[in-house]
């Protein structure tokens, strides 16, 4: 079961680091006013966790610094290590509190919020990414529609807050040992609130969810979920299945799904077609679209995540060198919105083994304004990562970070996945794919220090640069 600290923990957190982004960048929209206001009633609401609060300031480094190799051809390694929730003040609860110990209804309503939260984050991003230097990317992209997104994701964080706070009360009586008044302010909540599942288009899923998770549940674990929609269709979904289902409804890994985003999934589908677009069946659907590839035609292509690029221009300048399209991304929100805008150009790369994806670890959301700060995205690595697999992209992916290194376990959950600070893997990993090769695996695991020789041999002309600097 997730940890209910950690939980409210990083709603917390999250909230503090938009409402803190929104401030540093004076932004006037008034959809963006109303937010802020919502955010700020999340402190009010939360009061009463105030005196088991505790901040803690922690250094963290401006960027992931990468290593190459010293002077005498052994790599080098970062000795550094740091992790925090924001860039601003990480805040935590303390153990000894009543709080820590929250009854589960109170932290499914966290972890609904985090969710909310999340999307809100990534929706804010894309906002300020058009006016960015490096829009080219996103010409598909309409402000006003990731406006009018951002203010239906802040009226579901209001309904959820009117849930959270009668829920803390309750909570709160609860431990006061008044159960009568809880019962009355319980039923109070569910004679004033709005329904929860008004917000739900799709009308099987409407009908799902009140049946057999309950039309007041606003979050289901991910495990009972797939039991349930086991038993509504009538077949036991396999676990290739359900791990790509998850990857795809828990895409901010918060420990559940809500009904917003299983509707989301399914949209104008049945929950029957929906699902099977995924797992074994799913995937050779997939693959069979593009059976009559030619790889051959295929041009090799790289998808590089992260802040800071300039600190991969050993890399990047010689991929393309070499023939590979490499396109680069900065932020978590612009990689997923560019995936989807060029899914059929990614298909076609992926089933002809010519694509690749490089991501850092923990990224510096920026919007390239000097005047603001950026908020540090620790799961940034793991979050694309989550993404690519719930779309059943096989592509290699390998996180190439500095300091977070230590972070990167979660590689070990996904097949043609890896994790390295070393420069040299990186160059190996990119020379398979400009060779046309896919049968290297070296590379794949946690914190991958080497390549050995026999596997790369860096082609001397493109590489020397790094190799001396």
């Amino acid at each position: 079961m997730a940890d209910p600290i950690a939980i409210i923990t990083a709603v917390i957190s999250t909230a503090v680091a938009i409402q803190t982004w929104i401030d540093q960048r004076k932004i006037k929209d008034s959809k963006i006013y109303e937010l802020h206001f919502t955010l700020s009633r999340i402190a009010t609401i939360l009061s009463p966790l105030q005196p088991a609060l505790q901040s803690d300031h922690l250094a963290v480094p401006a960027h992931e610094h990468h290593t190459g190799s010293s002077a005498s051809g052994a790599p080098k390694r970062s000795s550094s290590f740091s992790s925090t929730g924001s860039s601003t003040t990480a805040v935590s609860i303390a153990p000894s509190s009543e709080w820590s110990r929250p009854d589960p209804t109170l932290v499914t309503c966290f972890q609904d919020i985090g969710e909310i939260l999340n999307r809100i984050k990534d929706d804010l991003q894309l906002w300020t990414a058009k006016r960015s230097k490096r829009a080219a990317l996103l010409e598909f992209l309409r402000p006003s529609a990731i406006l009018d997104r951002i203010q239906e994701h802040d009226r579901r964080l209001s309904r959820r807050l009117e849930v959270l706070a009668f829920a803390m009360q309750v909570h709160a009586l609860k431990v006061a040992h008044s159960p009568k008044q809880a019962r009355a302010l319980q039923q109070e909540a569910e004679a004033t609130l709005p329904e929860l599942l008004d917000e739900v288009q799709n009308a099987e899923v409407r009908r799902f969810w009140a049946e057999s998770v309950g039309k007041d549940c606003s979050f289901i674990a991910g495990k009972e979920l797939c039991k349930q929609l086991g038993l509504w269709l009538h077949v036991s979904l396999d676990e290739t299945t359900s791990d790509t289902l998850l990857l795809r409804l828990d895409e901010y890994a918060v420990g559940g799904v809500t009904p917003s985003s299983l509707d989301a999934f399914v949209g104008r589908q049945s929950i029957e077609s929906a699902i099977s677009s995924l797992g074994v069946v799913g995937s050779l659907a997939l693959r069979n679209r593009f059976q009559d590839i030619d790889p051959s035609t295929i041009k090799p292509l790289l998808v590089w995540v992260d802040d800071a690029p300039e600190n991969n221009t050993f890399a990047i300048g010689p991929a393309r060198e070499r023939g590979i399209t490499v396109i680069v991304l900065t932020s978590t929100a612009t990689a997923k919105v560019w995936v989807e805008a060029n899914e059929g150009l990614l298909r076609r790369a992926d089933y002809a083994r010519r694509l690749r994806f490089i991501s850092d670890n923990c990224r510096w959301e920026a919007d390239n304004t000097a005047a603001t700060e950026n908020y540090l995205n620790i799961t940034a690595g793991e979050a694309i990562l989550r993404y690519l697999r719930g779309r059943q992209y096989q592509a290699p992916v390998l996180i190439f970070c500095g300091w977070s290194i230590r972070s990167t376990e979660y590689v070990l959950s996904f097949s043609r996945t890896g994790s390295t600070v070393i420069s040299t893997v990186v160059e190996a990993y990119i020379d398979k794919l400009a060779r046309g090769e896919d049968d290297d695996h070296a590379w794949e695991g946690f914190d991958v220090e080497h390549v050995p020789p026999s596997e790369f041999q860096p082609p001397q002309n493109l590489w020397k640069t790094v190799r001396m600097s």
